[in-house]
């Protein structure tokens, strides 16, 4: 019965951590996810890395939104079809 009393209270206290870390501090968040973004490059490197995220594609045949798009940048066009659409504001977006 002692184990789970004190595994319910490393719990608690991890998410008390957690919640702490991610939500209600600054500075600790910023921290804490550019070590994430460095250790996923470390962890994959590729030079050829422009952008991280998932990317965009519209509706239609071949989901292209920036249709001349340099050679080069083909490789990561979803994910910088998401910065365009985002800065141009195309359409109303819905933020939850």
């Amino acid at each position: 019965m002692l184990i789970f009393q004190v595994g319910d209270k490393a719990n608690e206290l991890y998410i008390k951590a957690y919640d702490w870390c991610f939500y209600r501090s600054e500075g600790a968040r910023r921290f804490l996810w550019q070590e994430f973004y460095n250790f996923i490059c470390w962890l994959y490197p590729q030079v050829e890395w422009k952008v991280m995220n998932y990317g965009y594609a519209i509706l239609n045949d071949n989901g292209k939104l920036i249709q001349d798009l340099n050679v080069e940048f083909e490789d990561e066009r979803f994910p910088l079809q998401l910065y365009h659409y985002l800065a141009t504001c195309k359409k109303k977006m819905l933020i939850l």
